[in-house]
């Protein structure tokens, strides 16, 4: 970096050094060192190069103080030389050809030297203002960038608890639909366990009777067992991606789903258009984002009083993506919050019936996680999502 001469020294030297006055006293002290220089030497250099010694004086008070210290010496010198040097001494006038020719160059060159070494002060001026620019612009960008990387991390953390507060709140809704998986299984073991009260009340009750019965209980068990590990491997961490079938991932969360859409007389229709796409990611989140999706479309069919409610989930394979629509018929989404609806905290179910967290979960697992893309709009009769990844 170009730096000012001294710029070493302490504030208050640097302000003393570069004062105007201080600088033309400078260049008359180096005149004058230049002159006595002159005199110590006279017995070897005579009258002969009469402004040899003066040209570093002026060099230097230029270099020093820049264009009019410079030319103050050069005045200075060619004043001493003709008065003091350049025979006859204690005159001001000239009278040979060689010493005007010598005066002449002298002062042309300390004028060139003076004007260059204060285009050269300017310059390096320039570059002292510039570099503290540009050094002020790079602390001002560090500080920037730390700001905005302990704002995004802030971010980052916020949606991790957004996205835990989400999941959370999905388990709550698989525990509703686990009771509603259950009552059915729990029902038929109750009516087995009667009928074998019965039958012992009869006197009526045969080996094979039992053996039917514990037969037919260990079923519905089995079933229970298998809804309990299907509910516990949805919820599941996956550490890194797979490639897994759409088709398969989305039957077994309506699976899951049956029971709970079921009781509200929810009709689930899919449809598979060509072969089935396979999708590279994390299954059990696309899981949970389909959960979601049919959540909302079976709250907002409940909410609206929808007669034959629908859910309609096309899969299809398109330029190498999958791409799926979930569409339901209970009327759409208002145009006013159709563009919120991703937003983090926006329900319009109220605070005791939503958290406004899954859609915002859902687009985040999507967009971030799986790299496609979650958007929504009105179709004829209803709101349609779409998934591509």
């Amino acid at each position: 970096m170009t730096t000012h001469p001294f710029s070493d020294l302490p504030s208050h030297f640097q302000y003393i050094l570069k004062h105007r006055p201080f600088r033309y006293a400078i260049a008359a002290l180096l005149v004058g060192a230049a002159y006595m220089t002159r005199l110590n030497y006279f017995y070897w250099f005579g009258h002969r190069a009469p402004f040899v010694t003066f040209y570093p004086a002026v060099l230097l008070a230029a270099w020093y103080g820049g264009l009019l210290p410079g030319i103050l010496a050069t005045v200075l010198s060619a004043a001493i030389a003709i008065y003091y040097v350049i025979p006859p001494v204690h005159s001001l006038w000239l009278h040979d050809q060689v010493d005007i020719v010598l005066l002449t160059v002298f002062i042309v060159f300390c004028g060139l030297v003076s004007g260059s070494m204060e285009l050269m002060k300017r310059y390096r001026q320039r570059v002292d203002e510039r570099t503290a620019e540009l050094a002020r612009a790079v602390d001002s960008l560090r500080e920037e960038s730390a700001e905005r990387a302990l704002a995004l991390e802030e971010l980052r953390e916020k949606d991790r608890l957004i996205i835990q507060q989400s999941r959370l709140a999905a388990m709550g809704e698989m525990i509703s639909y686990i009771a509603h998986q259950w009552r059915q299984p729990l029902n038929n073991l109750g009516l087995l366990v009667q009928q074998l009260k019965v039958y012992n009340d009869m006197s009526n009750l045969h080996e094979l009777d039992i053996g039917e019965n514990v037969a037919k209980a260990m079923q519905v068990i089995q079933h229970m067992s298998r809804t309990i590990r299907d509910f516990s491997d949805f919820f599941k961490p996956e550490k890194s991606r797979t490639d897994f079938n759409v088709s398969e991932a989305i039957r077994k969360t309506v699976g899951l789903l049956e029971a709970g859409l079921a009781s509200q007389n929810v009709t689930i229709h899919i449809r598979e258009n060509g072969q089935m796409p396979y999708c590279n990611g994390y299954e059990n989140e696309y899981a949970q984002v389909i959960l979601v999706i049919l959540q909302n479309a079976k709250d907002i069919c409940a909410e609206r009083r929808i007669k034959d409610p629908t859910i309609t989930i096309s899969i299809a394979a398109v330029n190498g993506r999958s791409a799926v629509t979930i569409s339901d018929n209970a009327g759409g989404i208002p145009a006013a919050i159709i563009d919120h609806v991703f937003e983090p905290y926006f329900t319009t179910k109220g605070p005791a019936h939503g958290t406004g967290l899954g859609l915002f979960m859902a687009k985040t697992i999507i967009e971030k996680n799986m790299g496609g893309s979650l958007t929504v709009h009105n179709v004829e009769g209803g709101a349609e999502f779409r998934i591509e990844v």
